[in-house]
């Protein structure tokens, strides 16, 4: 399922979707969300974003995209486990993307956290296992300004990650262990 809120913040929320059109001052994006009493389900997101970001990035309809956005009280209550009858919901981008990161300095209750979308270009199963789920160390790349940028992310969790896969991660702070950076995925979402 391919997951629309991703993260929330105070502030802001990051979303995940697929441009279904294009409208003049944005686009409609659509998700999957899973309601806890109706079960999944497609979200609607109306979001605003400058004609000069649509036409830069080129966007055509049927793109995936991730983008950063004002919150809003019923998708934090959605955050929360609530449910509502809104399958529709208008937002403003701060920051569209087709891939990349999103990274969030420590704020009140929330610890640092990033968001990263590309596709999978290492996925090694460990022989290490915690709470019975395996362990993988999955590198996530992706091009900015023609440059190839990578992740490694070590991801606990019953989702089998492949090479190749469009996936976002959100993960905690950056971590070093023998020199090495990486980051420890918290979830995992198709992209």
């Amino acid at each position: 399922m391919k997951e629309i809120f991703i993260l929330r913040r105070p502030g802001l929320i990051v979303i995940s979707g697929t441009v279904k059109e294009i409208r003049d001052g944005g686009l409609v994006i659509e998700g999957d969300h899973a309601f806890p009493i109706s079960g999944p389900d497609t979200v609607k997101v109306n979001l605003n974003v400058s004609n000069d970001v649509i036409s830069n990035m080129r966007i055509q309809k049927g793109a995936s995209v991730i983008a950063s956005t004002t919150d809003h009280f019923l998708v934090e209550m959605l955050q929360d486990g609530g449910e509502t009858p809104d399958r529709e919901f208008s937002l403003d981008a701060f920051v569209l993307r087709y891939n990349g990161s999103f990274d969030f300095d420590p704020h009140g209750d929330s610890a640092e956290e990033h968001v990263i979308a590309g596709i999978i270009k290492t996925a090694k199963k460990l022989t290490k296992t915690k709470n019975n789920l395996p362990i993988y160390q999955v590198t996530v790349g992706w091009k900015r300004n023609g440059a190839e940028e990578l992740r490694t992310i070590l991801y606990c969790g019953p989702e089998n990650v492949t090479e190749k896969a469009r996936v976002i991660f959100v993960t905690g702070p950056l971590k070093t262990h023998n020199g090495s950076p990486y980051y420890e995925g918290k979830n995992v979402f198709d992209f």
